[in-house]
C-alpha cells in the first residue's frame, strides 16, 4: 500500500512537470524548422471552416510574405485589416496598432519590389530559422482564446 501511495505521488509530480506548448509555440516551431507548407495547410483548413478566422488569415499572410506571393499579399493584408480591426479581445486590441503599422510598411515596400528582389527573397523563404513577422499578433490572439478551431471563438461578425 505504501508503494502505491509513493507511485501515485510520483505520477502526480511527473504530470505537473510535463508542460504543454501553446498553439503559437507549436506554429512558431513549425515555421522556424522550415515547415512553412504545414503552416499554410493549417491556415487553409481553418479558413475553409471560417473565412474570417484571424489566425488562419495571419498564417496565410505569413506564408505569402515569406514566399513573396506578390499577387496575393495585398488582398491578404486587406482581409487581415478588415477582420483584425473588428476584434475586441483586450490582448489583440492592444497589439493591433503595431500590426497596422507593419501592414502600412509592407504595402509601401511591395510597391518598390523589383523582379530581381522577388527572386532573391523567394529563395530565402526556404531557409529555416527565420522568425514569423506577425507572431506577436498570433500570441495576442491566443491569449484572447482566438486560436481555438473555428467556429468557436474566432468568428467576427461582419
Amino acid at each position: 500500500m505504501k508503494w502505491l501511495i509513493i507511485l501515485f505521488c510520483l505520477s502526480l509530480l511527473c504530470a505537473q512537470t510535463v508542460q504543454e506548448t501553446s498553439f503559437s509555440e507549436d506554429i512558431d516551431k513549425l515555421w522556424i524548422e522550415g515547415h512553412k507548407d504545414k503552416v499554410l495547410e493549417i491556415a487553409q483548413q481553418r479558413l475553409k471552416l471560417d473565412p474570417n478566422d484571424i489566425v488562419g488569415l495571419l498564417l496565410k499572410l505569413e506564408y505569402e510574405m515569406a514566399f513573396v506571393k506578390i499577387d496575393d499579399i495585398p488582398a491578404s493584408l486587406t482581409r487581415v485589416e478588415e477582420v483584425g480591426s473588428k476584434i475586441t479581445g483586450p490582448n489583440f486590441k492592444e497589439t493591433w496598432p503595431e500590426a497596422q503599422s507593419l501592414i502600412s510598411i509592407f504595402r509601401e515596400v511591395l510597391r518598390h519590389y523589383t523582379r530581381k528582389q522577388i527572386e532573391i527573397d523567394r529563395k530565402k523563404a526556404s531557409i529555416p530559422g527565420k522568425p514569423m513577422l506577425f507572431l506577436f499578433l498570433l500570441e495576442a490572439a491566443e491569449r484572447d482564446g482566438l486560436q481555438q478551431q473555428p467556429p468557436l471563438n474566432t468568428r467576427v461578425l461582419l
